[in-house]
């Protein structure tokens, strides 16, 4: 989560994925890697800092880089499934808007991917 926080610091995806190519690419796929895996298996207790990644998640999200948008997705899905009141609020109200975002299509990409994701991870996509 330290290196989350280092590398998204600032708001803006076009900062975020210039660290990235430069210097944070692999890390940033392996710390959402290893994210999403643990996260089921984490204390109740531990919750509330794992919310404090959901910003940082959300700004991945809006990457240019397909491959952080997909990990971004996932891990965020799988929290979702986890802590599901929190994770569900926090997409309502940040990232569903920006599926009507007509300026940047990597936010349009990245809340599909997250909505696809999360049916997936919940299994509403086998049920219909």
């Amino acid at each position: 989560m330290q290196l989350l926080t280092r590398l998204f610091v600032t708001e803006l995806p076009e900062e975020s994925d210039e660290l990235m190519e430069k210097k944070y690419g692999q890390d940033v796929i392996d710390s959402l890697s290893v994210l999403e895996a643990v996260t089921p298996a984490l204390h109740r207790d531990l919750w509330p800092q794992l919310q404090e990644t959901f910003p940082m998640i959300h700004l991945a999200l809006r990457s240019k880089f397909a491959i952080i948008r997909q990990l971004a997705a996932r891990c965020f899905a799988t929290l979702c499934d986890t802590m599901t009141s929190q994770g569900m609020r926090f997409v309502v109200e940040n990232i569903i808007p920006s599926l009507g975002d007509p300026l940047s299509l990597a936010n349009r990409q990245g809340a599909t991917e997250l909505i696809y994701r999360e049916c997936a991870v919940s299994k509403c996509v086998s049920r219909y």
